[in-house]
């Protein structure tokens, strides 16, 4: 349920034609495997948002690109968390993971 509300939101998020939505959603589907398989490294801690942050579901998605990547960001959605920002750059060719960079 969670992997089609994220797909809904992507083709919403970014303003692409024919194929290259459909490259686009793939490369959103490398970064938020990406994305999920990182959260899962997180230290445990016993800070009051630590599950918050944990969890893929609670965070904003967008999409954008320049020539060569697709550019993946994921935000959470609590305003009151400052911080926790991931961005994920895909590159158009092969569909790898080239940068990332993430934002306290």
């Amino acid at each position: 349920m969670a992997l089609i509300i994220f797909l809904v939101i992507a083709l919403t998020m970014f303003s692409v034609h024919g194929q290259e939505k459909s490259r686009a959603l793939e490369a959103a589907s490398v970064a938020r495997t990406k994305f999920i398989s990182d959260l899962g490294k997180l230290k445990k801690t016993d800070w009051e948002w630590q599950e918050y942050i944990s969890n893929a579901d609670n965070y904003n998605i967008g999409i954008s690109e320049n020539k060569g990547n697709y550019v993946v960001v994921f935000s959470p959605r609590e305003k009151g968390i400052r911080g926790g920002v991931y961005e994920y750059w895909i590159r158009r060719s092969d569909l790898k993971v080239v940068r990332f960079r993430g934002y306290e």
